[in-house]
């Protein structure tokens, strides 16, 4: 729903106003310390977001898909594995 609501907005904004998101899931136990969350899914899913995906995209990583597959609104497709900061994992793509 944000990718949608983004993409009406930017049709009545100028182009220096226009911004998007990218998205990315993980799904397991993580280590919440104050304001800070650390894990694996947590490492896995900033990757996807920060680097992997381009805007209005959403990509999970293969724990989030496992969890999500049987009751998934959107189809999901997986993707090539790759490499990034020396890590190899795949991923998949959602479309909203």
């Amino acid at each position: 729903e944000m990718n949608q609501h983004l993409i009406e907005y930017s049709k009545h904004v100028g182009k220096a106003d226009h911004f998007g998101i990218s998205t990315g899931i993980g799904f397991g136990s993580v280590l919440y310390v104050g304001n800070d969350v650390f894990g694996q899914e947590v490492n896995l899913a900033s990757k996807l977001g920060e680097d992997i995906t381009g805007e209005g995209e959403i990509l999970l990583t293969e724990s989030a898909y496992q969890a999500m597959k049987e009751n998934f609104l959107f189809p999901i497709e997986k993707q090539k594995e790759i490499k990034t900061s020396g890590v190899s994992f795949t991923y998949y793509k959602t479309e909203y």
